[in-house]
């Protein structure tokens, strides 16, 4: 009997496909699941984070072995990367009878399940798969397919309007399935990674594929499922973008996004940060140390005075070891460990945060969460690691030196602030892959906080009782870590420039 694996962004979408399709083929068909990631302690239990893992792949169709042949059904995405990847670290004598199959999941399975029962080879098994849709297909007079039922070339054909009280969400010609919208940007910084965090996990509640562009740039299409995607689109207020949405519940994906649009974005109402007067002197390279008495200026970032002696902490660097990896299966694996375990860290300072200065501010994590999961960054990884054979550790800065460059080249001062936020992210993974002490500057005694720059983790951990005030030679009073410090009420000045770091 040919075996099926089931693989699904979501657990329980992978259990409830599988048991509906056990329910039509019968309990003795070889069916296995790859729903979500590798389960962790949650409030009421374990759980399983959404995404998808070639390492459980790989496990779920060893399980569903035989030497007939093994179909694996995909829902979208990362799911087809995944199980592609699987094949890549399975032996050369299985592969070959293994089928990946872009058939519907839930149809799929089910005529897959029934076809394999009936001991038919692996081909005929896939083409039934494949065709799983048909009968619904046929009861709702689609048979003919969609392009009976107008054209997407050209300019032929009129747009129309859907029947809803969203007025700008229109049908595409030839395409009923797919919903488009425009909408626009007015929050003060555009789709940075705060309100571009709300913007992924509201379009991820939907069974929807979501595609958004920049109308007034043209940047995309990104798919909205990815933080750095959304976030590196460049939107800024005032922007304008399209949001396309297809799949069983588009429409209410495209309400969604209009009504967290028409909400700002859910961003605080926060005044801008006064900057220092056009003209001021600011430090630069190359200038004696500051001589007693001398001012050194910079931008306001958190109101208050505080004076105390210059505290210094050093952030020690993180050198990922040379040489070749482990077994793909190994690197993925540690891998994987370092995400849950930096994961769990970020959702405390997220809560240690939202205690001390309030549920806006401890928002900025819920972007660094989404760092974890985001294909972007994961996809390239793990590629990185099964088809170059590269370590963990070097795969995983690889992915982050690239994405914090793309973040970097950006031309708003405040998205390239960003980039700090994810190097701050990704070295927390790379020391627990390479089983370092994770970065935590704490200082000994009370003073001003001396420091090139900080980031938002920094910040989170300062206490009010040591540090009175933070001096910072770079970064300006957008960056999270000034947000952080207004929020936990420490006065504070940044992007005074290098002079600042000669202090003793």
């Amino acid at each position: 009997m040919v075996g099926i694996v089931i693989v699904s962004h979501s657990h329980l979408i992978a259990e409830g496909v599988a048991a509906l399709a056990r329910e039509m083929g019968g309990a003795d068909v070889k069916l296995e699941t790859a729903g979500g990631l590798e389960a962790v302690d949650g409030p009421g239990g374990p759980e399983h984070p959404i995404g998808t893992d070639a390492v459980l792949v790989m496990q779920a169709i060893d399980r569903a072995w035989s030497d007939d042949g093994v179909l694996v059904l995909m829902d979208l995405g990362s799911a087809v990367l995944s199980a592609e990847m699987a094949l890549d670290l399975l032996g050369d004598d299985r592969r070959d009878r293994i089928v990946l199959s872009e058939a519907p999941l839930v149809e799929g399975a089910v005529a897959a399940a029934v076809t394999a029962k009936l001991g038919l080879p692996i081909d005929a098994v896939a083409r039934e798969a494949r065709s799983g849709h048909a009968a619904k297909a046929t009861h709702l007079g689609a048979e003919d397919g969609p392009e009976s039922r107008g054209s997407t070339s050209g300019s032929e054909g009129n747009v129309t309007t859907v029947p809803r009280s969203t007025e700008d969400v229109t049908t595409v010609p030839g395409s009923t399935e797919e919903l488009v919208a425009v909408l626009a940007v007015d929050v003060p910084h555009g789709l940075h990674a705060r309100p571009a965090a709300r913007f992924v996990q509201t379009a991820a509640g939907f069974d929807a594929a979501v595609r958004v562009r920049n109308l007034t740039t043209g940047a995309g299409p990104a798919d909205a499922a990815s933080l750095n995607g959304v976030a590196t689109l460049g939107v800024r207020a005032g922007h304008e973008v399209e949001i396309r949405a297809s799949g069983p519940e588009a429409a209410g994906a495209i309400d969604a996004l209009r009504a967290l649009a028409a909400r700002h974005f859910d961003e605080p109402d926060e005044p801008e940060p006064p900057r220092t007067p056009p003209g001021s002197a600011r430090g630069g390279g190359g200038e004696p140390t500051p001589a007693p008495g001398a001012v050194l200026r910079g931008y306001a970032a958190s109101p208050g005075i505080a004076v105390g002696p210059s505290r210094r902490f050093h952030t020690p660097a993180l050198d990922v070891p040379e040489g070749e990896g482990k077994e793909p299966a190994i690197e993925l694996a540690a891998l994987g460990s370092a995400l849950r375990e930096t994961a769990d860290t970020i959702a405390g300072q997220r809560d240690a945060v939202a205690a001390r200065a309030g549920e806006g501010e401890a928002r900025i994590f819920d972007a660094h969460l989404l760092f974890l999961r985001d294909e972007a960054l994961l996809g390239p990884a793990r590629a990185a690691i099964g088809d170059d054979g590269l370590t963990a550790a070097r795969a995983w800065r690889d992915a982050v030196d690239a994405m914090a460059a793309t973040w970097a080249s950006l031309e708003d001062e405040y998205m390239q602030a960003r980039a700090v936020d994810l190097r701050s992210v990704g070295d927390q993974v790379l020391a627990r892959i390479i089983d370092a002490p994770v970065p935590a500057p704490r200082l000994e005694a009370p003073g001003i906080l001396v420091a090139a720059d900080l980031t938002p983790a920094d910040t989170a951990g300062l206490d009010p009782e040591i540090v009175r005030g933070i001096a910072t030679a770079h970064g300006g009073p957008t960056s999270h870590a000034a947000v952080l410090a207004r929020a936990l009420g420490m006065p504070a000045v940044v992007g005074i420039g290098p002079r600042l770091l000669e202090l003793a």
